[in-house]
């Protein structure tokens, strides 16, 4: 017996009682930030409980969810096969399959717009060539071969998009040849363009996707909730002429975590529809390229300015990387360490009931960072960085284009029943090809810290504990 998401509290109950059936319950497997890269999706499916691939098709298993946590796309070389295949698994399942918004993928809103611009002044977050940014006129100066469409691909992608290192564009290239296809520098260039046409991958996993997901007592969202973004809806004021900044302050309260998770998914298809309306008729933000500028009307851009890192800066002043309070791009992590949660997010968590949050976005380390706190389980689990973590003090050798390593992935699986307090599974081969696993909340020490070192799980008959600085993680097995 299967209850459509969101279908919870009493009414769900009284369904269940109804039925003769004990209440609602779920085992939902997640996985995040998987960036293109095929090896580690293929791991993550090898080893879910969810999912399994039959016949080159995969499928999720009766009874179960799939939450994605964002961040499709960037890394690796297999960012249409990623797209497609998670497209495909919503619109197969679409009541048990969630694709949460990243900042990467919401990002891929203004691919097409900013390739028709034939002119860019430089990027508003950088200040036009800070942080080792390359401007659009020394990108042309080094490369001497002027500023068509492919050089204009090939700086956004690296410059505008984080997709630098390794290389999105001659990632694409590998996975044309890989499906037999044209793969010239026009071929990966008409790639990209398609991706983003009604109806094509990248398109619909934006017009499908979701700021948050909420389950019985728990929170899917890719980055974090802070005393600035709980419970704030962003309004679809034109702030165009004015100061950027206060689009900071423009937003309605929302009284609780579910009429907020609520409100934001319709704000999110709202924004979507202004932009593919302004799309249609004519380009949506004139001739401006969206980047060096920032946010300006309702064609959708508050939508793609909620998904960016740092704000416009107001005329005159200097952009403070990192200063979006956005739910997609904040973290729970200060300085490679779990931040303390605030009274304000454990009461707005609390209001519809959440104990435990889940999420992306900051990598950490080989294995999810587990933290509980005031009655509040956070899991992150976006190992991206896997293959630069130290041990013991020695920094492991590289063993592929990839940051995370051949061997390791993440997975997490959760029991949710209504009225209950939801379990956590976690077992992650880490980049040493050890297992390490968890379970919340019965695993006594995992979640906490000891001596300023962060126990993640048991590796074997030791914890693997964990002590971050920004983004390099150390880790070793100790006797606890």
């Amino acid at each position: 017996f299967f209850v459509p998401l969101f279908v919870m509290g009493a009414f769900a109950s009284s369904i269940a009682a109804a039925v003769g059936r004990s209440p609602c319950r779920w085992r939902i497997g997640y996985v995040t930030d998987i960036e293109g890269d095929r090896h580690f999706w293929r791991r993550y499916i090898e080893r879910s409980q969810v999912l399994e691939r039959i016949n080159g098709k995969i499928t999720l298993l009766p009874n179960c969810s799939f939450v994605f946590g964002g961040d499709s796309v960037d890394k690796g070389d297999a960012d249409l096969q990623v797209v497609e295949e998670l497209v495909e698994l919503k619109k197969t399942y679409p009541d048990r399959v969630h694709l949460i918004l990243g900042n990467r993928d919401l990002g891929k809103l203004r691919l097409l717009h900013e390739l028709d611009c034939e002119e860019h002044p430089g990027i508003y977050w950088t200040f036009f060539g800070g942080d080792a940014e390359v401007t659009p006129q020394q990108f042309q100066k080094s490369r001497g071969k002027g500023w068509t469409r492919v050089e204009r691909l090939k700086w956004i992608l690296a410059q505008t998009m984080g997709a630098r290192t390794p290389d999105a564009f001659e990632n694409r290239r590998q996975e044309l040849e890989r499906r037999g296809q044209g793969f010239t520098d026009e071929d990966v260039l008409a790639s990209f363009e398609d991706m983003m046409k009604p109806g094509a991958p990248m398109y619909e996993y934006l017009r499908l996707g979701e700021v948050a997901v909420l389950y019985p007592g728990v929170l899917f969202l890719h980055g974090a909730i802070t005393p600035e973004n709980a419970g704030r809806v962003p309004t679809q004021t034109d702030k165009r002429g004015g100061d950027p900044t206060s689009w900071r302050d423009s937003y309605t309260l929302q009284p609780n975590l579910k009429s907020w998770v609520a409100s934001m998914n319709k704000w999110h298809a709202q924004e979507f529809g202004n932009l593919i309306k302004g799309t249609e008729e004519g380009a949506p933000w004139g001739d401006r390229p969206w980047s060096s500028v920032g946010y300006g009307g309702p064609k959708g851009e508050g939508l793609l300015q909620y998904g960016m890192g740092s704000l416009p800066a107001a005329p005159g002043g200097v952009p403070v990387l990192g200063n979006n309070p956005s739910v997609v791009v904040k973290t729970w992590v200060d300085n490679g360490m779990p931040r303390d949660l605030e009274d304000e997010v454990v009461t707005f968590l609390r209001s519809s009931g959440v104990s435990t949050v889940v999420c992306g976005h900051m990598p950490h380390g080989d294995a999810p960072l587990v933290w509980r706190q005031h009655g509040i389980t956070i899991v992150t689990a976006d190992t991206s960085y896997s293959n630069d973590v130290i041990y013991d003090g020695v920094e492991r050798e590289k063993k592929d284009a990839s940051n995370r390593g051949p061997d390791a992935v993440p997975v997490v699986v959760l029991e949710v029943e209504e009225g209950k307090q939801p379990t956590v599974e976690v077992e992650a081969v880490l980049s040493t090809g050890e297992t390490l696993k968890a379970s919340l909340p019965s695993c006594e020490h995992t979640g906490t810290l000891k001596d300023g070192w962060l126990v993640k799980g048991k590796v074997g008959d030791k914890w693997l504990v964990s002590h971050g600085v920004g983004f390099t993680i150390t880790n070793r097995l100790a006797a606890l």
